[in-house]
């Protein structure tokens, strides 16, 4: 028999090693570049095409990415595909995103308000808020791997302590109960016994199996990891290591499928063992629900801190283009393989997983024998370290920049950039504690996506939209944070408030106004109900004004949160900036001037033709639609028009894919 670490198989344990070595060495490489500021934040600008592909399609397709899709899949079928493929939608619009980052020519995402507004508050503001939610994405994505790690490394039934073995009997009892009810025997769901377990599983008090892998000491030692090479090499350090990330993706993404469907009898024997119903694309998420869910993730997306350093650090505009649309395509075809992973999971565990976020893991330590085993550990370990780089780089550029240099001037280039690498560290440390506070991939997703549309919806406006105010970014930030960030996590906090009978409404498509409702006491048959989890004031604000959303499906109530989302940001800024008056418009007409004007060959030819576009603002106007207009929107180009065009039906051919897969057998 095999010697053991923790569960982990010596030769596992050896391959994920090597890994490591890997990436930690690539660090020590990539420092020797890296001289000042530009260097650690964006590579220097000199990104090509093939480090450009690797830093999109790594960023946007870390091994998190299945566990996400997967959970999603095994709890609603092919349908929770969409929690990630409705990007597949948004892809053709970053031929025309992309090049805007690289025009702006700036180092943060936060210095675009100080070169739209001269204001380094707005920068400031913008560099705050998207810290935070940096922090909480890094932090969900570490919890993703803390996940998948948990349910790859548990023990054996022999060293459980009398806990678990409680905790594990227990659930096995609720899935057995599960089986009764889908037998037939409908009494069974109004036992109390029933219900207690019930509830302790949705609580999150229920495990199928017991992890040698702890949550801060493994928070720590990752976070360590990426600390670093990250410090060491900065944003190439990043692409780099993503490129090593990015073949462990596309051959974890593939592993588990030949071996599954060789254990459960093929696409045949797939089709057998899981619901025809759960085959379908759509399931709760109706066209409705994922044209909101579009929407919203369009808008989020324009304001990623992020978007600076992956378009911006490209050589020109056509790479950055060529990096993100290969990419963005790429992982669409990864994620039809992720949602084929969990379908299989409903096939091979048949409900013996206790949570859904354990489904990757589990899978994987179903299906792969000693070596491949350690080459998933590797992939889900080391394909979410990129995209942690990625952030810190990001988050320590805006730390710096917008809130360090603005308050400590006149220091050298080289107290900035030593102040950069201590920001990157401790980015690190903060983002373990926002790993602790997270509880469900699925919703920690929503939540992320959702929250961050107003800095999205204010930064599309800031590049189109000329008599957008600075004042009314902030005046709206604040309604945002309050509306859609304190009342939502912060009011089911209070007992009376949770517990509020008018709020305990139901729907055929579950809990209306919070994410469950439960017994206060699941023990107590008596017990009073509460709601847990998020308060949804996107539907209790239709409630209002009298739209029934008690008879709402589960799709309409995604569709309402999503469409919500995205579409009131736009209200509150128009709104705002129609009643507080216009500021140095003339310093707008210089910066849309810049932002019309192409990068040029090389960095000196470039230099000039922004200094004429700055002295001409009206230099490129014949190219605006609506010339005596504030929009700033331009005519396309055939290039334009062909690449779009091109890139839809690329779109059309990926759909065709997935609905290839979703019929074999």
């Amino acid at each position: 028999m095999a010697a053991t670490i923790w569960g982990l198989d010596i030769r596992d344990a050896g391959v994920v090693l090597v890994f490591l070595v890997v990436i930690l060495g690539i660090g020590f490489v990539s420092s020797r570049s890296v001289r000042k500021e530009a260097d650690l934040y964006l590579g220097g600008r000199r990104l090509g095409r093939w480090l450009q592909f690797f830093l999109n399609f790594g960023n946007s397709t870390d091994s998190t990415g299945a566990v996400t899709v997967s959970t999603a899949v095994y709890q609603n079928g092919a349908g929770g595909i969409w929690f990630g493929f409705q990007t597949l939608f948004i892809t053709p619009f970053f031929w025309f995103i992309q090049p805007w980052w690289r025009r702006a020519r700036v180092v943060t995402m936060g210095d675009l308000f100080v070169e739209r507004f001269n204001s380094e508050r707005l920068a400031s503001a913008y560099a705050v808020f998207n810290i935070f939610m940096a922090l909480f994405t890094m932090g969900m994505g570490n919890f993703y791997a803390f996940k998948v790690t948990q349910a790859m490394m548990v023990k054996p039934v022999a060293e459980y302590s009398a806990a678990d073995r409680k905790q594990v009997a227990e659930y096995q009892e609720y899935r057995g109960l599960e089986s009764r009810i889908a037998g037939g025997e409908l009494g069974v769901r109004g036992s109390e016994r029933f219900k207690y377990l019930d509830d302790l599983r949705k609580r999150g008090e229920l495990e199928s199996v017991v992890s040698y892998v702890k949550a801060v000491p493994f928070y720590l030692a990752y976070s360590g990891v990426v600390g670093i090479y990250i410090v060491l090499g900065g944003l190439r350090a990043a692409a780099v290591t993503d490129a090593v990330q990015g073949l462990l993706i596309l051959v974890m993404s593939v592993l588990l499928i030949p071996i599954g469907l060789r254990r459960i009898g093929g696409f045949s024997g797939l089709h057998t063992l899981v619901p025809a119903d759960l085959f379908r694309v759509t399931s709760d998420l109706t066209w409705y629900a994922v044209v909101a869910i579009t929407f919203a993730s369009l808008v989020q997306i324009v304001g990623l801190l992020h978007n600076m350093s992956t378009a911006g650090s490209a050589r020109d505009e056509k790479t950055a283009r060529f990096g993100m649309i290969s990419g963005g395509f790429m992982k669409r075809l990864v994620l039809i393989a992720w949602m084929l992973c969990g379908l299989i999971g409903i096939a091979v565990l048949k409900g013996r997983v206790s949570d859904a976020d354990h489904v990757w893991g589990s899978l994987s330590r179903e299906l792969l024998g000693p070596g491949l085993f350690g080459l998933m550990l590797s992939g889900m370990l080391l394909g979410h370290m990129p995209s942690v780089g990625v952030y810190a780089v990001s988050v320590a550029g805006l730390a710096t920049r917008n809130l360090y240099e603005p308050v400590v001037r006149g220091r050298s280039d080289r107290h900035y950039l030593c102040a950069g690498r201590w920001a990157i560290a401790g980015v690190l440390i903060v983002s373990v504690i926002f790993a602790l506070c997270m509880s469900d991939v699925v919703s920690a997703y929503t939540d992320l996506v959702t929250f961050n549309t107003f800095f999205g919806a204010a930064i599309f406006l800031l590049l189109f939209w000329r008599r957008l105010t600075g004042r009314a970014i902030l005046m709206g930030l604040v309604v945002w944070i309050g509306v859609m960030g304190v009342v939502p996590r912060v009011l089911p906090l209070a007992s009376g408030f949770r517990q509020a009978h008018s709020l305990l409404v139901e729907s055929p498509g579950g809990a209306v106004f919070f994410d469950e409702v439960v017994r206060i006491h699941p023990e107590d048959p008596g017990s009073a109900l509460e709601g847990i989890g998020r308060f949804n004031v996107e539907d209790y604000s239709l409630y209002l004004v009298s739209v029934p959303v008690e008879r709402f499906s589960a799709g309409q109530m995604i569709a309402v949160r999503w469409g919500f989302d995205g579409l009131f940001p736009f209200l509150l800024l128009i709104g705002f900036s129609l009643v507080t008056g216009p500021v140095e418009l003339e310093r707008g007409d210089r910066f849309f001037a810049r932002m019309r004007t192409p990068v040029a060959a090389n960095p000196e030819m470039d230099r000039s033709e922004v200094e004429l576009s700055e002295r001409e603002p009206g230099r490129f106007d014949d190219r605006k639609i609506w010339r005596g207009s504030d929009w700033q929107f331009c005519r396309w180009s055939v290039g334009d028009v062909l690449g779009f065009c091109g890139c839809w039906v690329i779109v059309g051919g990926i759909l065709w894919v997935l609905w290839v897969v979703l019929r074999v057998g």
